[in-house]
């Protein structure tokens, strides 16, 4: 398991990423995360299936670019899976992905926009 680990870790700094901007872009997205669930509104019964809209910060461009542009396409496929199944209680999901430019800062500021 440490191996794998360690593995891990040179392909982060390879890739320009230091372990520092990682461990903050991982807490940008677990804060968006707690507060999409926290936020969401109680469903009234005859409401309209509004969407549910997920944000997400990734590196499209910058030095982890090649990481971040299959992030991107995976989310994108399960939200697409998701809405295919017919939503979340009724609810389409809609994504929408900002480009943080490898940056830690930039995550940070993608995360905390509405």
């Amino acid at each position: 398991m440490r191996a794998a680990h360690c593995r891990t870790y040179i392909a982060l700094q390879k890739e320009g990423i230091t372990l520092r901007s990682f461990l903050a872009r991982l807490g940008a997205l677990a804060l968006g995360l707690i507060f999409i669930a926290s936020a969401a509104p109680p469903r009234s019964a005859g409401a309209a299936a509004e969407p549910y809209v997920i944000g997400a910060t990734v590196s499209e461009s910058g030095p982890g670019s090649s990481l971040g542009r299959p992030e991107a396409d995976s989310m994108q496929m399960a939200v697409d899976e998701i809405n295919k199944a017919g939503g979340v209680q009724g609810h389409p999901l809609q994504i929408t992905i900002l480009d943080d430019e490898s940056n830690a800062t930039t995550a940070v500021n993608n995360a905390a926009r509405r």
